[in-house]
């Protein structure tokens, strides 16, 4: 069978159009569990950390309050505004300061020690290649700068359990053949830039990466409800899930049909109902959804874990 050039481009065309019309996609936030805490959800408070050392060269206690800060934000807030209107819960704070300790959830302490110390070390070697029956020795000095810090951070939860976490550093610059010796000032300043950075991922439990959501053609034969469905794409291009999901439920409803409840998972992903999403993908099942929602189970089920008051939107 043969076709013309412009039967071909005829040909094309409807494919294309015929694979538009499975769906208008947009690209969202979704949020997953990047690793556990030692917060709980609820009020915190904190005692500054106490130093133990004999020197005080690194503000620690910033380093924490900041930490602490940015974990009492909402999930969303926090430089990721452009998430708009998805995982409703996620825009709540799980965590907020409390006024006393006996008012808290979880009451952070704990100490710190950042040592210091330059020495010096003789290394004893032989002269080779000479002459002289008897190897000739000379030594060698090598200055050494090392500095080390230790945290330790406590909580104490409501129940009167204590858990505990540590972050180390350590660092030795010997000046020796080839090599520069780092002065103590830079030693200091690596220190300070690690502790930061570990303070900074300490209590970032949560990531999130983009994802586009497609929506799969519906068939309905009720003349209203498919005059509805054409605002669809411009209901995800806007962000307006909730008025999306109520058209879906309103479909399956209707008519029930596995592309409906696609559909309707994926509204619920989106203003982050997770066990309801899962319920609806069930109905068709497709790889990377069902990758993505194992991981945004696995947050919904430690955010459960941890006794956050959950926003679960329904539609």
């Amino acid at each position: 069978m043969y076709f013309k050039a412009k039967e071909i481009v005829a040909v094309l065309f409807l494919l294309c159009m015929g694979h538009a019309l499975v769906g208008q996609s947009d690209v969202f936030y979704t949020f997953f569990l990047e690793k556990e805490i030692n917060l709980k959800a609820g009020g915190v408070f904190v005692h500054p950390l106490k130093n133990v050392g004999a020197e005080n060269p690194i503000d620690v206690n910033a380093f924490l309050e900041k930490s602490i800060e940015k974990a009492c934000l909402p999930l969303a807030g926090d430089g990721n505004e452009k998430a708009g209107n998805v995982n409703a819960w996620s825009q709540m704070p799980l965590f907020w300061p409390a006024t006393s300790p006996d008012k808290a959830d979880v009451v952070v302490s704990g100490s710190y020690n950042i040592e210091k110390e330059s020495d010096a070390e003789v290394f004893r070697f032989y002269e080779t290649n000479t002459a002289i029956s008897n190897p000739i020795p000379y030594f060698e000095v090598r200055p050494k700068n090392r500095v080390s810090a230790e945290v330790i951070l406590q909580y104490k939860y409501a129940d009167g359990t204590l858990v505990s976490d540590t972050l180390r550093f350590h660092e030795i610059s010997e000046r020796k053949k080839n090599t520069k010796l780092k002065s103590m000032e830079k030693l200091l300043t690596e220190c300070q830039k690690a502790l930061e950075y570990d303070f900074r991922k300490l209590y970032l439990f949560a990531d999130y990466e983009t994802a586009k959501f497609s929506l799969e053609k519906v068939k309905v034969s009720d003349k209203g409800l498919k005059e509805e469905l054409k605002s669809a794409g411009d209901l995800l291009k806007g962000r307006r899930i909730t008025d999306l999901g109520n058209l879906y439920k309103r479909i399956y409803e209707n008519e029930p049909s596995k592309e409906a409840a696609f559909c309707l998972g994926v509204c619920y992903e989106l203003v982050g109902n997770y066990p309801m999403a899962a319920k609806y993908y069930k109905q068709m099942p497709e790889f990377h959804t069902i990758a993505r929602m194992k991981k945004s189970l696995l947050l919904f089920e430690y955010l459960q874990s941890i006794g956050a008051e959950l926003k679960l939107e329904e539609f």
